[in-house]
């Protein structure tokens, strides 16, 4: 059996319950605008705001350690389409990080021996300017579904069995997030 596929609707099933958990955890920022689920030239989905600001987000839901390569690749993209503004953060979603990738490349600006292991890892100066926008979220599939579940029940502000709660979680947004994302559009505070 060919793991592609398997592997492949898994990455959808985790960048859904990731862009449903930050959507949910972003509506009480009143310059939160939308949130846009496989926009054109972007990675997985965008997070928008009123100023014009964005989270880029990717979501790696990978068994390995996400790593430099992964790091540039995802970067590399981003830097060809030309689509981060001044203001806008990258936001890489996955279950692990290689330990020396997350304690240095935060680093690289102010570091010469880190800026040169970088471009011995085919780092453009392109893709090293990026790096301070680059933000981590180590979190995995399940969690985000926990979240989502407690978010939405303290959205609708009374109790209800949790059952009920992942019942409306799994049947009422996590379909319309899909529907969504198929078409390439947007989700705001009143889609809900």
């Amino acid at each position: 059996m060919r793991k592609a596929g398997p592997n492949n609707i898994a990455g959808v099933d985790a960048q859904l319950w990731a862009a449903l958990s930050l959507f949910l955890q972003y509506l009480k920022e009143p310059n939160f605008s939308h949130i846009h689920l496989e926009a054109p030239k972007y990675n997985d989905f965008n997070i928008v705001f009123n100023d014009g600001e964005k989270i880029i987000c990717e979501v790696k839901n990978w068994n390995s350690a996400f790593s430099y390569s992964n790091l540039r690749d995802v970067l590399v993209g981003i830097q060809k389409n030309k689509v981060v503004g001044e203001k806008d953060e990258i936001l890489l979603i996955c279950k692990r990080v290689d330990a020396k990738l997350l304690s240095e490349y935060k680093y690289v600006d102010y570091f010469e021996s880190l800026q040169k292991k970088f471009r011995r890892k085919k780092f453009t100066n392109e893709t090293i300017a990026l790096l301070p926008k680059v933000k981590f979220w180590l979190v995995s599939k399940e969690a985000n579904k926990h979240t989502t579940s407690a978010l939405f029940n303290d959205l609708i502000g009374y109790w209800l069995p949790p059952e009920a709660i992942d019942d409306i979680v799994n049947s009422v947004f996590f379909k319309q997030i899909f529907e969504v994302s198929v078409k390439s559009a947007t989700y705001t505070r009143s889609d809900i």
